[in-house]
């Protein structure tokens, strides 16, 4: 067979490491990315960084580690195992330590006094973001249909192209978020939110249209190259939510009067220059 096929064989050899390669390194990656949040988190806010979601990410590594030992090499044969390690232990890691923790530093500050307002705003993109993405759409789909897949294969275009649809709206959602108003210095408050929008909206547009792109070139891709780029897709994904929540809690303490830092820091509060 590996005579007659050798492209075959050779990406049915590259598939196999590839997912071996994934049972061991995906659940370690989700077990420790609840703990990277939240360290992101603290770094852009500068509160203490908890200790306790940082010893559970620890004890779930070591734990993840003695039951791949156990299980021996064949556990790669097991999708159930990286998925109950890395699903399961991302979801407990994070809401039962990292979510609450983020959610009680938004309940110590005391509730906003200042109405929001909704005003006419534009999207500030780059000329062509809307005719761009759906060349590189249409340039990938020729590839596909050149390169010829089955009818399932065309579920991977097909949704790509429906990212692309539901982005301008999605868009125009964010840029009709109510913004806060009033604290000691109304103005700063203002153009902090503006500058915080802009960014925002920009990032996602960049995350949606990499994400729609590369979930379109899926029948393109073999190996361990989804395996590689997916993940990193989410990663980015998670640390510009963080980033958000990060930049919310700051315009939160913003608007009560709590900036600088309740800490009693001199150090400034740190904001990530996104490109737009």
């Amino acid at each position: 067979m590996s005579l007659m096929f050798p492209l075959l064989a050779e990406s049915s050899g590259s598939l196999s490491a590839a997912r071996s390669a994934f049972a061991v390194w995906f659940p370690a990656f989700m077990l420790v990315m609840p703990a990277m949040g939240l360290v992101f988190w603290c770094w852009l806010t500068n509160l203490r960084l908890p200790l306790r979601p940082m010893f559970v990410t620890l004890i779930a590594l070591l734990l993840f580690g003695l039951s791949s030992w156990l299980l021996g090499p064949a556990h790669a044969a097991h999708p159930w195992h990286a998925q109950l390690w890395g699903m399961g232990g991302f979801f407990l890691v994070f809401f039962v330590f990292v979510f609450p923790y983020i959610r009680r530093t938004f309940d110590a500050l005391p509730e906003p006094e200042g109405v929001a307002t909704l005003r006419t705003r534009k999207l500030e993109l780059y000329p062509g973001a809307w005719v761009l993405p759906w060349v590189a759409w249409s340039v990938l789909v020729v590839a596909i249909a050149m390169r010829g897949v089955g009818l399932l294969g065309w579920l991977s275009p097909v949704l790509g192209g429906v990212s692309l649809l539901v982005l301008r709206p999605l868009l125009r959602f964010g840029v009709r978020e109510p913004e806060p108003l009033g604290g000691s210095d109304p103005e700063a408050l203002a153009a902090r939110y503006v500058v915080f929008r802009r960014r925002r909206l920009g990032f996602l547009y960049v995350l949606f249209v990499v994400l729609a792109l590369f979930v379109t070139a899926t029948p393109l891709m073999w190996g361990w190259k989804p395996v590689i780029v997916g993940p990193v897709i989410g990663l980015s994904g998670g640390l510009f939510g963080i980033w958000c929540d990060a930049q919310r809690y700051l315009l939160r303490r913003q608007l009560a009067g709590q900036d600088p830092p309740l800490s009693g820091q001199d150090s400034p509060t740190r904001e990530l220059q996104f490109p737009v």
